[in-house]
């Protein structure tokens, strides 16, 4: 009996991109060719393999049993290929290229980026890229070197610290901060609020609805920027960065908010390239004494 013929990696990365979009559309922008191209290389495949590989519904596809065991394959080699390419970059000792950082714009923006020239001057070898998607970055399948977050990381395979906290406070502004009535305990519970709570930073919403659960909501985002917008136009009361809350009036809560932790993940072998650490220990230092200013009143 003839022995099947040997897997391409081309194969695995086509069912790796299968299993990701869940359709034959998706894996092609992916990949880059046409959704022809992927039926039929997908046709191909399970002819070499002698076993169907998906099932289609509509326009999704899922992966039969042998898929799965192909992708499993594959995952393994996509880890082993991001292994070897971390290994080499250790043998290159100067802090020199490119390293992909993965975090929130307002962190980019108000903490990372003002600090940027201290960085440059120190190593002008590297080169930063950020990028702000709301998307997880898989640090483990090399999507980025470095992640930067507001929650603890709780993926098993990475390195990770505390590096700072951003601190918050309650803010009005527009009509809600002209008369110090309104900003009486009484008066919180008809300011409208302004929360976080979409997918992420539930808590920040928790505690402000817990110090005042009576008030109407007006907004409830995942955006820090958009958030800061709406209570800058007067659109009701928020807990905002302390460090963004310039030209707002501060709000007596009763008691101070928790401040937000900042963390710093990293991917073990990343976390030993000398380019890396070097970013690493200039995000530490960003955070360790940000400047924040002055709200008023």
């Amino acid at each position: 009996m003839d022995a099947p013929p040997p897997l391409d990696w081309r194969d695995l990365a086509l069912l790796l991109a299968l299993r990701r979009a869940g359709s034959l559309a998706g894996a092609a922008k992916a990949l880059g060719v046409d959704a022809t191209t992927v039926g039929r290389r997908v046709r191909a495949l399970e002819a070499s393999v002698g076993a169907p590989l998906l099932t289609r519904k509509d326009r999704t596809v899922a992966l039969t049993e042998v898929g799965e065991a192909l992708v499993s394959v594959a995952e393994a080699t996509e880890r082993g290929v991001t292994e070897v390419r971390r290994r080499v970059a250790l043998e290159r000792e100067a802090p020199r290229g490119v390293v992909r950082l993965t975090t929130m714009e307002v962190l980019a923006s108000r903490f990372v980026a003002p600090a940027l020239p201290k960085l440059l001057r120190a190593h002008p070898g590297l080169l930063l890229e950020i990028d702000t998607s709301p998307k997880i970055r898989d640090l483990a399948r090399g999507e980025a070197d470095i992640a930067l977050r507001l929650s603890r990381p709780e993926e098993p395979t990475v390195v990770r610290r505390s590096i700072g906290a951003v601190s918050l406070s309650g803010y009005v502004a527009g009509p809600w901060a002209e008369d110090p009535r309104r900003l009486s305990p009484k008066g919180l519970r008809e300011i409208p609020q302004v929360l976080f709570g979409l997918r992420f930073a539930v808590a920040e919403g928790d505690w402000l609805r817990t110090r005042i659960p009576d008030a109407p909501v007006a907004l409830r985002t995942d955006s820090v920027s958009t958030a800061v917008s709406a209570v800058r136009a007067g659109a009701g009361l928020g807990l905002l960065p302390d460090v963004l809350a310039h030209g707002l009036t501060r709000v007596d809560l009763g008691a101070p908010s928790p401040p937000r932790g900042v963390w710093l993940a990293m991917h073990p072998t990343s976390a030993r390239l000398s380019h890396v650490k070097a970013v690493a220990r200039f995000l530490a230092e960003a955070f360790a004494a940000p400047t924040v200013t002055t709200p008023t009143r």
